[in-house]
């Protein structure tokens, strides 16, 4: 279809102008890019019809990858850049009023299983810490406390807020083992 750096604003303005057919389907990315160098050859250039911004399969990256190094670099050049507030507008506007199909939400959904939201963005559901691990998280945590600040702030967000067991009551089985759990609770720490 061409590269979306020229295309995608071109369909948007014009779509009835466009139709999208697939001419064939291929199973790597060598192959596709073989078959594209074919079919568009140096037209790229000459043929003022065609969209592509260089010849047809001269992804100059295909098959290759970035060294460490520079990834580093392309990473340190884009640390800290934020988008402009006209930037925002444009991406949210962009956004507004698209729907995700069915199939595509299901995807997402899996993709997404087993992430710990707000946790860390990484995938550690069933994820055992070793021994160790949990004994350098225990000293890093001992002795911590919240300021002042947080603690307010922390009572400010649970006010109202009702709790687990609200609106539900025990059984009377369940408040006579519960009972004897206490007895049994009291009972040892009067022999220690």
């Amino acid at each position: 279809m061409g590269s979306g750096v020229v295309i995608t604003p071109k369909v948007r303005a014009h779509p009835e102008e466009f139709v999208k057919t697939i001419l064939v389907i291929v199973q790597t990315q060598v192959e596709a890019a073989r078959i594209e160098h074919k079919l568009i050859g140096d037209r790229w250039d000459t043929d003022d019809l065609c969209l592509n911004q260089c010849a047809g399969g001269g992804n100059p990256m295909l098959g290759r990858k970035h060294s460490k190094e520079s990834r580093l670099l392309m990473s340190a050049s884009q640390s800290g850049r934020k988008h402009t507030e006209e930037s925002r507008k444009k991406i949210s506007l962009s956004q507004k009023g698209k729907v995700t199909s069915a199939e595509t939400r299901e995807k997402m959904s899996k993709a997404m299983t087993g992430i710990s939201h707000g946790f860390g963005n990484t995938n550690s559901l069933g994820h055992q810490h070793t021994p160790e691990s949990r004994a350098k998280i225990s000293k890093s945590q001992t002795g911590r406390r919240h300021s002042e600040e947080t603690k307010r702030k922390i009572g400010e967000s649970q006010k109202g807020r009702l709790g687990g067991f609200a609106g539900r009551k025990h059984t009377s089985e369940t408040k006579a083992r519960m009972s004897e759990a206490a007895r049994v609770r009291h009972a040892k720490k009067s022999h220690d």
